[in-house]
């Protein structure tokens, strides 16, 4: 019985590289060359990126902070949804006008200039607080500006959000404080011109001016921490200020013989502490102006990144390369078929 393993022939891989040689110089160096060409002709893409993180006391009250319960998931879709107000179709379109993104009115008024913006957003939370948010353009300098207007677009938003809920349930407390003590201006008689002490001595109460003075007195120091002093509103306040006092001292001096109506003690209770919470949410008003917002956290400003993300030259290289190998290989089973049929053994 004959040996098989005297009939099959060893490939010697080295002598078949050694005869082959030229054709992998020249598929490799091939490759080489067309991957510096592609990383010539194929457009740049460079990433900008910010990471924020919003607290879960950004969705408390105020009024009631400890009290509030909320789901992780139910945090992060809030967050996501807030993230998708303040990328708002208006703000997309002014980036696209600033940075020429698209060009075309028809296209932002059927919607797909918009699409193709946000295709450049990279959007992902990192955990149930913190998220990221990316920009792929052309230019380092245009994804780092962009960034920059996001970031600040984003944080105002917030801000602004955040201080319209204090602000509604400040009215709201506002409304309830008014309902139980109203306080109407009362003008001057001006056919009999009645002095200021004569007209003081008919409004009644003093201390439901001394209630009404409390409001303008808080009102007051909370506008003087936003305001200029020569602001209108300030001004009005401060005249209604003045007035008050002068009414509690006339009225005082003129029903000082008189039996005072009162508050009851409960409603007197109910008063003073829906006053207390409007004070607390002036309070809380000025500490959200602040810079630095307690519940909204920078953690990774935007940067400028001069490496694109793509094209890289370690990607195309080891396509361009291995494309090469390919194709020299095929090179060599070619080579060694034309040989054999020319001189079959």
């Amino acid at each position: 019985m004959p040996n098989l393993s005297n009939s099959v022939e060893s490939i010697d891989l080295l002598a078949l590289l050694q005869k082959h040689r030229w054709a992998l110089i020249v598929c490799i160096g091939t490759g080489l060359i067309i991957s510096l060409l592609l990383m010539q002709l194929i457009p740049k893409q460079f990433k900008s990126k910010v990471v924020m993180s919003i607290q879960p006391g950004y969705f408390q009250n105020p009024l009631a902070i400890g009290m509030d319960t909320h789901e992780v998931m139910e945090l992060k879709n809030q967050r996501e949804l807030i993230l998708k107000r303040a990328l708002s179709n208006e703000f997309i379109e002014e980036l696209g006008l600033k940075y020429s993104f698209s060009s075309s009115k028809v296209d932002r008024n059927s919607g797909e200039g918009y699409e193709k913006i946000r295709r450049k957003f990279e959007i992902f939370f990192l955990n149930s607080m913190t998220f990221q948010v990316s920009f792929i353009a052309n230019s380092p300098e245009v994804a780092h500006q962009v960034l920059q207007d996001t970031s600040q677009r984003v944080l105002s938003y917030l801000q602004e959000s955040r201080r319209n809920s204090i602000l509604s349930t400040q009215k709201a407390i506002q409304d309830d404080l008014d309902a139980m003590g109203p306080i109407r201006d009362r003008t001057q008689d001006h056919d009999s011109k009645k002095s200021q002490d004569e007209a003081s001595a008919e409004l009644g109460d003093p201390d439901t001016y001394r209630k009404e003075l409390l409001q303008i007195d808080s009102k007051i120091e909370f506008l003087r921490s936003v305001y200029a002093t020569s602001h209108p509103e300030l001004k009005q306040l401060q005249n209604r200020q003045r007035e008050l006092k002068s009414w509690i001292h006339a009225s005082e001096a003129a029903l000082s013989d008189l039996p005072r109506k009162k508050l009851t003690h409960t409603n007197s209770n109910i008063y003073e502490d829906l006053l207390r919470k409007w004070h607390y949410l002036n309070v809380t008003l000025a500490l959200e102006n602040q810079k630095e917002h307690p519940q909204i956290l920078m953690i990774e400003a935007p940067a400028l990144y001069q490496t694109p993300i793509w094209p890289k030259f370690d990607s195309i290289s080891l396509w361009c390369l291995g494309g090469g190998l390919g194709a020299f290989l095929v090179w060599v089973l070619f080579a060694e078929w034309l040989e054999f049929r020319k001189n079959p053994k």
